[in-house]
C-alpha cells in the first residue's frame, strides 16, 4: 500500500487535486484523543486547517478549533505555499472603528477582534481617529 504524506497533502491544497488515497483519507474524519491517533489524523487536520486559513478564519480561532499552536499552522502554510495573510476583512475595521469610537480600550478591542494592538491603532488612525487630547 502506497505511503501519504504531507507533501501529498500540501499538493492537494495548492492544485485541488487529491489521488484516491488521500481522497479516503479525507473523507475518514475522526476525533483525536490520543497522540497516535493525532498521528495518524495529521494529513487531514492539515488540510483542514490550512483550508479553514485560506476561507478567512483568524489564526487565534484556528488554533482553538484545531488544538495546534500557531507556529504549527505557520509550518503548514510554508508547506502549502501560501502566503501569510496581511489584511484585515472590512467587517473587522468597522467593528474596530465602532468600539473605538465607544472609547473601548485598545487592549479589549485587539482581544474582541483577534488582532494586533497596532493593527488596531492603525485602523483608528486610516480612519482619522485618535485618543489624544489637543491642545
Amino acid at each position: 500500500m502506497p505511503l501519504l504524506t504531507l507533501k501529498d497533502a500540501a499538493e492537494y491544497v495548492r492544485t485541488s487535486k487529491a489521488g484516491e488515497l488521500l481522497l479516503a483519507v479525507l473523507r475518514k474524519a475522526q476525533h483525536i484523543f490520543t497522540f497516535a491517533d493525532e498521528r495518524e489524523n495529521r494529513i487531514n487536520r492539515y488540510v483542514a486547517v490550512v483550508n479553514a486559513y485560506k476561507s478567512g478564519m483568524p489564526i487565534a480561532a484556528i488554533e482553538e478549533k484545531f488544538g495546534c499552536s500557531r507556529r504549527t499552522i505557520y509550518d503548514y502554510l510554508i508547506r502549502a505555499d501560501i502566503d501569510r495573510r496581511r489584511f484585515i476583512r472590512s467587517d473587522t475595521k468597522a467593528q474596530v472603528i465602532e468600539l473605538y469610537k465607544a472609547g473601548v480600550p485598545v487592549t479589549k478591542i485587539a482581544e474582541l477582534s483577534n488582532i494586533s494592538l497596532r493593527a488596531v491603532m492603525k485602523i483608528a488612525s486610516d480612519a482619522g481617529l485618535s485618543r489624544k487630547k489637543k491642545k
